[in-house]
C-alpha cells in the first residue's frame, strides 16, 4: 500500500499493476488508467521495493497468489486507519494528497502533474484533487507571509 502514496493511481488501477510495469532504470511505471490506456508515472526512489512479493504477474496478490479485487486495498486502508485511531482514509484521499504534494512542491510542472494524474486537462487537476494540506495556523501564517511582501 506503502506504493500508492508514491504513484497516486486511482482505486482500480493498483491491482491491475503488473512487474513488467515498473521500469526500475528509469524509475518510471506506465499502469493502466480506468479507462484502459497507458499512462506514465515517475517513482521516488525505492518505492517499487514497497508494493509486495513477487509471487505472479502481478504486483498485489492475495495469499493464493492471485490478483486482489480494488476494494481490497481500499478496505485495508480504512481498516489500518481505525486501527491506529485516525480519521479513515481511503484510495482516492491518497490520490488526492499525492497530487496535492506535488502541486504543493512548487517544483513540478502542472502539465507534468496533469499527465500523471491521467487528466485531460489540468483544470480538471486543480480543481478536483488539489487540496490544502495545511493546518489552519500554516494556513494564516501563510496568508501573512504572502501579503506580507
Amino acid at each position: 500500500m506503502a506504493l500508492c502514496f508514491q504513484i497516486g493511481v486511482q482505486i482500480g488501477e493498483p491491482v491491475a499493476l503488473k512487474w513488467a510495469d515498473i521500469s526500475e532504470g528509469k524509475k518510471e511505471l506506465s499502469p493502466y488508467s480506468a479507462y484502459g490506456n497507458k499512462k506514465h508515472t515517475q517513482m521516488g526512489d525505492g518505492s517499487w521495493k514497497c508494493a509486495g512479493y513477487e509471487k505472479s504477474e502481478y504486483i498485489f496478490v492475495g495469499k493464493d497468489g492471485q490478483r486482489i479485487h480494488s476494494k481490497a486495498l481500499d478496505t485495508r486502508i480504512r481498516k489500518y486507519c481505525r486501527y491506529i485511531g485516525i480519521g479513515e482514509k481511503s484510495m482516492h484521499k491518497i490520490r488526492k494528497t499525492y497530487i496535492s504534494t506535488l502541486i504543493d512542491s512548487r517544483t513540478v510542472n502542472l502539465n507534468t502533474i496533469r499527465d500523471f494524474a491521467g487528466h485531460e486537462d489540468e483544470r480538471t487537476t486543480l480543481k478536483c484533487n488539489c487540496f490544502n494540506r495545511q493546518t489552519d495556523s500554516q494556513t494564516q501564517e501563510s496568508i501573512e507571509r504572502a501579503l506580507s511582501l
